[in-house]
C-alpha cells in the first residue's frame, strides 16, 4: 500500500508529537518533516517503493502508535531517505525548505557518516545515488 494509505496515521503521530516536541534539533525537522510528508504523499508514494526497508520501518512505527524520542529518530532517518529518494527521482526540481533542512541536518549533524556502514548511511550516500534515474 502507497504512504497515501497511512495519512490517518501521520497525522495522529503529527498531532502527538507536536504535542510533546522538544527543542532537539532532530525532532523538530522530524515534525516539521511529517508535515510535510503528508502534504505531498502523492509525489511519495510515486517515489518510495513498498518493498524499500525504510518504508517498512516507517510503516511499522507508524502502526504501533508510537510517540517517543527513540523511535522518532528511526523515523527521522527514514524521512531523511524518503526527502533522498524524492531528490533522486526528480533532481531538477527544487527542494523545498523542510527537504533542504532535512537533508543538511543528515550530513551535517555528526550523527550520520558515509562511511559509517548503518543502512541508513549506506541507502543515503551509496544505494540511492547509484539507482537508475527515471
Amino acid at each position: 500500500m502507497p504512504l497515501s494509505t497511512y495519512q490517518d496515521d501521520m497525522e495522529k503521530l503529527y498531532s502527538a508529537r507536536v504535542a510533546h516536541v522538544s527543542s532537539e534539533p532532530t525532532q523538530l525537522l522530524f515534525c516539521q518533516g511529517l508535515k510535510f510528508l503528508m502534504e505531498h504523499t502523492a509525489d511519495f508514494d510515486a517515489c518510495v517503493p513498498e518493498g524499500n526497508p525504510f518504508y517498512q520501518e516507517f510503516v511499522k512505527l507508524l502502526g504501533t502508535g508510537i510517540a517517543g524520542d527513540e523511535d522518532c529518530f528511526s523515523l527521522f532517518e527514514c524521512l531523511a531517505i524518503f526527502f533522498r529518494l524524492r531528490q533522486h527521482e526528480n533532481p531538477d526540481r527544487p527542494l523545498s525548505a523542510i527537504e533542504k533542512q532535512v537533508l543538511y541536518h543528515f550530513e551535517h549533524c555528526g550523527e550520520w557518516q558515509p562511511q559509517d556502514n548503518t543502512l541508513v548511511s549506506l541507502w543515503y550516500w551509496w544505494r540511492i545515488p547509484s539507482l537508475p534515474a527515471h
